[in-house]
């Protein structure tokens, strides 16, 4: 075959076959098949070639793949990716945005880095391709460094920077850390680690180590895993020839092109023409719906959303969903199935919708409550205190503002995937899933099974920030959906999302506008506060309800206030949902406060960090929060908090705006804020076999926050052992000790807490069986009376348990007598979240603004943080830092735009949304502050949601001190920036 030809059939075959990939948004209106797009979810031998222009077009292949030959029959279209982890079980590639927008998928082709998901199979053909899996000198090198250098958080972006690195290296050999971050610009690190990244290659420039050393406690537990690509995550499963699932199906699901429309008749007839076509699942397949909506074993309310729906309430609502032999036959099928829809007018704006009692999106108004719609004039939650009329009295200034804060993705870079497989009436699901054991009630109760006819397997999770914690009836479901086509097909079913589909088709964080209003004395003395709350819910609670909530906690419990009115109402628009994001609600509300502090201190002329110190809550005071009123703070360390990160940016050369001149200005800015450290409760288990080998099933998810290995940290600590002399496990609900939920900064406090009981126990128990003592037969666990039994919500009846009974859970006390009955000794522990546990923050950031063209960059941020004890200083201070750089892009760059008239996103794509890069780092400082409390595990609180909080108020105070003009909407681009200046009259 001569090139020409080659070029012939590769690129117009390649073309023909990706005809229609990506549906645009000004073609989302007009379309009939929903938001849908072609996944390389890969062809197993013996499958049917799919249907359409390029099924004919196959080459034969000879791919030299790290050293050695592979003889492959391939596509025309397919890309190198593709055939790496679908042909050849090369799954340390990972697929991510599959466009070349991540840099997840880089591998080397003739030693240089390239996008193997843009690259053509037939392209690669008669050249040298490595992958992580290579076992070149440099390769493990450069997988070592990363481990010495927690150059992995979550791990799935790890194989891309790794190739990445080393292909810089080969080309220079003595590069320079700023060469480096150049070079690791094209792979996105949603974690944020960039600097252990940057580090972890510049210390492979100058040779690096002679030999491989051990791996060092700063090291986490799975490091090689993850640096050497053998972790499998959801999306691998499927395609080596270990895994246990075979035979696979591929689904795609049909999506509304609308923002409101009710569906009609959905007919597959012409998709049964398609080859290897398997069959269809619709809303009308989802079990109670024909009850509407089905009470859940979590919530005492009835959802308003279901896995798929009749009525679309927002532009990527799940409609119905086709599974097919191969991703292209399912892609195909998918837009030959033809939909009817009867449009309605689209209502995007939460302001107008709760102004105008909006009932169009669901019947019971606009506002989402805990029990369903309500109308306009409830809200869905009120936080009171004391006399707010009488506060305002009291107060010689009073000062009101408006802050909005935009709809944030969580783009994670390992995208929601989902394997569904049925064996008789067991169903197993391996899943993208940070909260395996909640998402094994949900996916239970959705589909109307017995809680132990379900497993839910997550070994690895690449980045999860909330949006992977399926914690309610209310959240997408996209597993439901898999677990019907394999029901239907008596196939194993793999759905998988797309870039467009984990940006907007998945929940988002909420948008909201705060109005706030609040009196001081001129000596600084809060007397009232009122803050009304508008939260742009989208088409479905989700959620939303329980964030407009914790938003209000956000607003109320920093300061000393002793009068105040939080009205928040979480409202129904046809746009993306919102629902569980890194910080749940605080973002958006420290973020709002924050600036409004700021405001009010120099209303009366003080000093912001002065106005902060006059009013701070201290250790002792008391604040409410949503399980029960006021709780008395234990031990917190928010006067260090302040202190340490005031001298990390030089607060004492503080000086008001109206001193700053010239075109370039710099400024600094401070925010300080509370976060809780958790919610409800843990159990703990430990045990040691007859060899004894000690056994640590974690339950928490491994999800890029290291906290199993803290928690491994602190089981060893409590038993006089090294970590490495356990045997650490995780992420299947058949095996793991059950825990709540994997969020709310509360693996290390509140899962470490009963995992540490169950050691201690563990240690009584060997103690026992030396003296000579029977098998246990009491299978209550360990806790202290004092600090570790509080009340706490009950989310399957919706009440408040004040004296909850210390007992396992069903799973872990099945677990336990198993290993009892086989001749172990286990270890059981107990923890309910103490919710006078809280940890603080204070971030300063210094920025300098071109006061002629708008643009800011931020030079610092310091970021002190208190989370108790520290347990592994390495996983923490990366958690600080990671936080930081995506608090910082929710401050700077990340905004996905709604079109304000047909609620359709209008930037879907990650070169549009602009989540950070390695080339967007300012000088990050963390900075850990320790003021341990009795509850904790060695005195351990919550961080990993905290260091979100750090960039948006702080920057924002930071342009004010610089220019004078108050920045109240995020994200602060440069347009949004250069119009205020010049609103204001103060362009240069």
């Amino acid at each position: 075959m001569t090139d020409d030809q080659h070029d012939e059939l590769t690129r117009r075959s390649f073309l023909r076959a990706g005809s229609g990939v990506v549906a645009g948004a000004a073609a989302l209106g007009a379309g009939r098949y929903g938001l849908v797009q072609i996944e390389n979810a890969g062809r197993q031998p013996g499958r049917a070639a799919p249907a359409g222009e390029y099924a004919a077009h196959f080459a034969d292949l000879s791919l030299r793949v790290n050293g050695s030959a592979h003889a492959v029959r391939v596509p025309h279209h397919h890309s190198l990716l593709r055939v790496l982890r679908e042909g050849l079980g090369l799954t340390g590639t990972k697929k991510s945005c599959n466009l070349g927008q991540c840099g997840a998928c880089t591998v080397l082709l003739d030693g240089s880095a390239v996008y193997s998901c843009m690259l053509l199979a037939l392209d690669a053909a008669g050249h040298n391709i490595e992958t992580i899996e290579s076992r070149a000198l440099d390769v493990l090198r450069m997988q070592d460094s990363f481990g010495e250098h927690f150059g992995s958080q979550c791990g799935h972006c790890t194989p891309g920077m790794i190739m990445a690195g080393v292909g810089l290296l080969r080309e220079n050999a003595g590069a320079t850390p700023e060469d480096v971050r150049a070079a690791l610009s094209g792979n996105l690190c949603r974690c944020g680690n960039y600097e252990n990244e940057i580090a972890a290659v510049a210390a492979c420039a100058s040779g690096g180590p002679a030999s491989l050393p051990a791996p060092a406690m700063a090291r986490s537990l799975d490091w090689e895993a993850k640096t050497s690509g053998s972790a499998v995550y959801a999306g691998d499963v499927g395609f080596r020839t270990i895994d246990e699932v075979r035979g696979m199906l591929f689904a795609k699901v049909i999506r509304s092109p609308y923002a409101l429309a009710y569906v009609g008749e959905i007919d597959d007839t012409q998709a049964r023409n398609v080859p290897g076509y398997r069959g269809l699942v619709s809303f009308r397949d989802v079990p109670g719906y024909d009850e509407v909506t089905k009470a859940s074993e979590r919530s005492p309310e009835k959802t308003d959303r279901l896995c798929m729906n009749g009525k679309a309430r927002y532009v990527g609502d799940a409609i119905a969903a086709v599974a097919a032999d191969d991703p292209d036959a399912a892609m195909e099928a998918a837009q030959r199935v033809h939909v009817e829809y009867r449009v309605q007018q689209a209502f995007p704006d939460a302001e107008h919708n709760l102004e105008h009692n909006v009932g169009a999106i669901h019947a019971g108004g606009p506002v989402a409550g805990f029990a369903g719609p309500q109308p306009a004039d409830k809200p869905t939650i009120e936080y009171r205190r004391g006399d707010l009329a009488s506060g305002f009295r009291q107060a010689d200034l009073v000062v009101e503002g408006r802050y909005v804060a935009p709809i944030q993705c969580h783009v994670p870079i390992e995208p929601h995937c989902v394997v569904a497989s049925w064996h008789g009436d067991q169903l197993t699901f391996y899943d993208s899933q940070q909260s395996v054991f909640a998402a094994q009630d949900i996916l239970a109760t959705a589909l109307g099974l017995p809680r132990e006819k379900v497993r839910v397997i997550a070994h690895y999770v690449g980045g999860g920030f909330g949006g992977k914690c399926t914690d309610t009836l209310g959240k997408s479901l996209y597993q439901v959906i898999a677990a019907l086509l394999a029901k239907k097909t008596g196939r194993p079913v793999r759905l998988e999302y797309t870039l467009k589909e984990l940006m907007f088709a998945e929940d988002t964080r909420n948008p909201m506008t705060f109005y706030l209003r609040t009196g001081v004395t001129r000596n600084g003395a809060i007397t009232a506060l009122e803050c009304k709350a508008v939260q742009r819910t989208g088409g479905y609670g989700s959620s939303g309800p329980a964030v407009v909530s914790v938003a209000g906690e956000g607003i109320l419990d920093t300061y000393r206030i002793p009068n105040y009115w939080y009205h928040g109402y979480s409202v129904y628009t046809s746009s993306p949902v919102g629902g569980e994001m890194r910080g749940f609600g605080h973002p958006q509300a420290v973020f709002a406060r924050e600036l409004h502090m700021d405001e009010v201190a120099e209303s009366i002329g003080m000093n912001p960090m002065e106005f902060r110190r006059r009013n701070s809550l201290h250790t002792g005071d008391r604040i409410d929060t949503d399980v029960i009123p006021n709780v008395a703070l234990m031990n917190i360390g928010a006067e260090e908090c302040l202190s340490k990160g005031g001298d990390a940016i030089n607060w004492s050369a503080w000086q008001p705006p109206s001193q700053k001149s010239g075109r370039i200005r710099r400024g600094i800015g401070m925010r300080f804020s509370q976060e809780h450290t958790g919610r409800n409760a843990s159990n703990g288990l430990v045990w040691v076999d007859r060899a004894g080998k000690i056994h640590v099933p974690i339950g928490s998810g491994n999800l890029g926050t290291n906290s199993h290995t803290g928690i491994a940290a602190i089981v060893a600590q409590a038993l006089g052992v090294k970590v490495s002399e356990l045997d650490c496990t995780w992420g299947d609900t058949d095996s793991a000790t059950w825990d709540f939920v994997s969020d709310a900064s509360r693996a290390i406090h509140c899962h470490g807490k009963a995992m540490y009981n169950a050691a201690l126990d563990l240690k009584r128990q060997v103690e026992a069986h030396r003296g000579g003592a029977p098998p246990r037969t009491d299978f209550t666990p360990f806790f202290d009376p004092k600090t570790d039994l509080n009340p706490y919500l009950d989310e399957t009846t919706g009440t408040i348990v004040m004296h909850p009974e210390p007992k396992l859970s069903p799973p872990t006390e099945a677990i336990a007598r198993r290993i009892v009955a086989q001749g172990g000794l286990v270890g059981l522990g107990f923890y309910v979240w103490n919710p006078g546990v809280e940890s603080w923050g204070a971030s300063f950031a210094e920025v300098e603004v071109d006061m002629e063209t708008g643009q800011v960059r931020v030079l610092k941020l310091a970021a002190a943080h208190d989370c108790g004890r520290v347990i592994h200083r390495a996983g923490a201070e990366a958690q600080v830092q990671g936080g930081g750089i995506m608090g910082l892009g929710y401050a700077t760059t990340e905004e996905l735009a709604i079109d304000p008239h047909t609620g359709i996103p209008v930037n879907q794509s990650l070169y549009e949304y602009r989540p950070l890069s390695t080339l967007d780092l300012p000088e990050l400082a963390p900075i850990l502050v320790e003021a341990p409390v009795d509850a904790g595990p060695f005195g351990a609180k919550g961080l990993g949601e905290n260091p979100v909080f750090d960039a948006a108020a702080a920057v924002g105070n930071a342009i004010y001190n610089a220019t004078g003009v108050r920045m109240r909407e995020i994200p602060y681009t440069w347009p949004r920036v250069f119009a205020e200046l010049k609103k204001a009259g103060k362009l240069a």
